[in-house]
C-alpha cells in the first residue's frame, strides 16, 4: 500500500515537472520570437 502511494506521488511529481518544463520552453520560445 505504501509503495503504491509512493509510486503515485513520484508519477504526479514527474508529470508536474514535465508540464512546468514545457510551459517554460513555450514561454522562452515566445520571448525569443519577440526579440528576433
Amino acid at each position: 500500500m505504501g509503495t503504491v502511494m509512493f509510486l503515485n506521488n513520484v508519477q504526479l511529481t514527474y508529470v508536474g515537472v514535465k508540464r512546468s518544463l514545457i510551459d517554460f520552453l513555450e514561454d522562452s520560445r515566445e520571448a525569443a520570437l519577440d526579440i528576433f
